[in-house]
């Protein structure tokens, strides 16, 4: 048993190193500022139900804090955007501000902290190097010193009538009452909340001096020396018992509805007493004086043999016990006193639903294999027997429990069957019930892959744009059904639109398709297969050839095939995910013809008998090359700055100055550089080379600037 609890300390322990080490990724610390007190994550942080909590003290439950977050130093100057998501546990009443470049903060108001349940901050994180938003949770524990004191001048009682005394409490709200006998050897007594405050009611069974030990527990804890601590310092009270004035009766229940205007009739047993008649009607009255208010009427049946009687009672106005006893009266004189609630018949209003991290919603729409908090409000509904079919309750004593409001803690069974889960009274139908939907969330596009010549690639990991060298014979997009659900993490049916749009390497659009409609099911490995209709669902994979009317392997070079994936957010009620994939046809170099006017060429060749120059300085040229361009390999369709091309050029072609000797033509081979790698039709390159004249019958080489002009 030892070695198990160290085991589990350790678990303990390491849920909550892993937590801290989590939020230090990001954050040095999280300061939360309550009136003059501080509570820093680094220090304050409490190992709770798996996880690390900042824990902090409040007074009041609608408390107002600053919290100050303070990012690592390494994450600090990457930081784009901070920002706390929005939550039903508070309202944010200042934006969020950066202070001296160092800290961040924000100021907000808590709405109830005495019944905030699965209470964290969620910060959203946008980083320079991150594409994605980060959600970095922060969980939080309040806590607060709950009193709760009995003081009473008279303790006197009398065996068999029950009598209230109000707790002082400096938070009664945080206190839980659940109006249930704690049943003693002496004294019974339970704890309710009326009008605001906090009841003890007795019930004595015996004469003498006796000590009652009241135990009360809260639903937010206080916490001393990092322990977590629900229960109040027991309340001890000494009562002295003293026999009834009138014989008390009492009933074999604690509370009955009230009966209908025709009169109908509650079947109850009562204490005998030898002064009771049978098949007489008594009256039942708020006061022993004559002329008392009627409550309800008592017809002895006949007696029983356990010391009881059986009777029919009618009752015709609420009461509570709290209120004062009742009287049991022939004609105008009291007999016998008594005490019971007369409570309104069980009725639902309204029902609720709640959702770790999220507020109460009127929506009764639940999901497989998710656990919800229920709230059923209406009349007397702490007297009725819930159940939900199909759905177990895991417990109903985490909220409040009082007459006209219960919460309970449900587990939908993820291999449930039925659309609907009735909400029963005793086995009995209401009229609400839970609708049973399956999961629709939309899941990151891990389970699509596309194929466009260099194998399958999952859209989720592909963040840049990708060059494909060859030429692209197709794009395939295939669905992973079995990705979608897994284990307990249920997605259900994912909707999709596809977007493509191809354009050249000038940007100009070549065409523009959508696919919509697009719905993918979970595979058979999801819990929930048999359940999804598969009608609409995609089976195949989508060939881009077919729908498009320009075909993928006759686009020019460096094409861009550009595929947006986006849920249709309609099905998810605004929220979805959208990724888009460039696709590029790379190509390493270009061809075409061109026609360029070197002017200022500087002809180095073997020199003519006579001439003792070996380079002579042309005057303007023309050239008609077969040019071949080159592309950096690593951007888009941008040129590396030079090019080679072989053709001819007319030496001295336009000037007009020169003799026909020194006019000829030559078949060249000419590199040239360019001061811009940019696409432009004019520009002024600088040339070199060599080639033979076909006049001189010699071979010569060039170098020089020139004029180009690209058709």
């Amino acid at each position: 048993m030892a070695l198990k609890k160290i085991g589990l300390a350790l678990v303990v322990f390491c849920f909550y190193v892993i937590n801290l080490n989590a939020q230090n990724n990001y954050f040095k610390d999280i300061q939360i500022r309550i009136d003059s007190n501080n509570y820093f994550l680094s220090m304050d942080a409490i190992p709770f139900q798996g996880s690390s909590h900042l824990a902090f003290q409040y007074n009041r439950p609608e408390q107002i804090a600053i919290i100050n977050i303070y990012p690592n130093n390494d994450i600090r100057d990457q930081i784009e955007e901070l920002r706390l998501m929005p939550s039903g546990d508070y309202d944010m009443i200042d934006s969020m501000y950066l202070f001296d470049n160092s800290f961040y903060q924000i100021k907000l108001k808590f709405t109830n902290l005495n019944e905030s349940k699965f209470l964290k901050f969620v910060f959203g994180l946008k980083l320079s190097n991150h594409t994605k938003e980060i959600f970095i949770p922060v969980y939080l524990l309040p806590y607060t010193a709950t009193h709760a004191d009995l003081k009473i001048d008279d303790n006197q009682l009398f065996v068999g009538e029950q009598k209230s005394f109000v707790i002082t409490s400096n938070n009664v709200n945080n206190i839980i009452a659940n109006n249930t006998w704690v049943e003693n050897e002496n004294i019974d007594y339970r704890l309710s909340i009326e009008d605001g405050k906090l009841l003890l009611h007795v019930l004595p069974h015996k004469t003498g001096k006796f000590t009652v030990n009241i135990d009360i527990n809260t639903r937010q804890p206080y916490v001393r020396d990092n322990q977590i601590i629900y229960a109040l310092p027991v309340i001890s009270q000494t009562f002295q018992v003293k026999s009834s004035r009138l014989r008390f009766l009492s009933l074999d229940v604690d509370e009955v509805e009230i009966t209908s205007p025709d009169n109908e009739q509650i079947q109850v047993q009562i204490d005998d007493h030898a002064g009771l008649q049978l098949n007489k009607t008594y009256r039942i009255e708020s006061k022993e004086e004559p002329g008392g208010e009627l409550y309800g009427e008592l017809f002895v049946r006949r007696y029983l043999s356990n010391n009881r009687v059986l009777a029919w009672l009618r009752t015709y106005k609420y009461h509570q016990q709290s209120e004062g006893y009742l009287y049991i009266k022939d004609g105008d004189v009291a007999h016998y006193i008594t005490n019971f609630n007369i409570v309104p018949k069980t009725k639902i209003e309204k029902v609720s639903v709640l959702r770790q991290g999220k507020d109460w919603s009127n929506s009764l729409t639940v999901y497989p294999g998710e656990t919800i908090m229920a709230k059923i409000e209406g009349e007397s509904v702490h007297r009725a027997n819930f159940q939900f079919s199909s759905a177990e309750i895991i417990s109903s004593e985490t909220g409040v429990k009082n007459s006209t409001r219960r919460e309970y803690e449900i587990k939908i069974p993820i291999n449930i069957v039925e659309s609907k889960i009735e909400i029963l009274n005793n086995g009995e139908p209401t009229n609400f019930e839970l609708k049973v939907s399956e999961f629709q969330k939309p899941r990151e596009f891990d389970f699509i892959t596309i194929n466009y010549g260099a194998g399958k690639k999952v859209v989720s990991g592909i963040d840049n744009p990708i060059l494909y060298e060859n030429t692209i014979q197709d794009v395939v997009v295939n669905f992973d059904a079995n990705k979608i659900d897994q284990g307990d993490q249920l997605y259900g049916k994912q909707y999709l639109e596809i977007g493509v749009q191809i354009t050249n390497k000038s940007n100009e659009l070549i065409e523009i398709q959508k696919i919509e409609n697009v719905v993918v099911c979970p595979g058979e490995n999801s819990s929930r297969y048999e359940y999804y209709t598969s009608g609409n669902c995609q089976m195949n994979s989508i060939q881009l050839n077919q729908i498009l009317r320009k075909k993928t392997f006759d686009l020019p070079e460096w094409s861009k095939i550009e595929i947006t994936f986006k849920h249709q957010k309609a099905k998810y009620g605004g929220e979805g995910r959208e990724k888009t994939i460039e696709i590029y046809n790379k190509k390493s170099y270009s061809f075409d013809i061109e026609v360029s006017f070197p002017a200022g060429l500087i002809e180095i060749a073997k020199p003519e008998e006579g001439n003792d120059k070996i380079g002579n300085l042309t005057g303007i040229s023309m050239a008609a090359l077969a040019q071949f361009s080159f592309y950096h390999k690593e951007k888009i369709a941008r040129y590396l700055p030079y090019k080679v091309g072989i053709g001819f050029l007319a030496i001295n072609a336009f000037d007009f100055r020169a003799t026909e000797s020194q006019r000829d033509l030559g078949i060249v081979i000419l590199g040239s550089l360019y001061p811009t790698t940019k696409d432009v039709k004019l520009t002024f390159p600088l040339y070199f080379g060599g080639g033979y004249y076909l006049n001189k019958e010699k071979l010569f080489f060039v170098v020089g600037p020139g004029i180009r002009l690209r058709l």
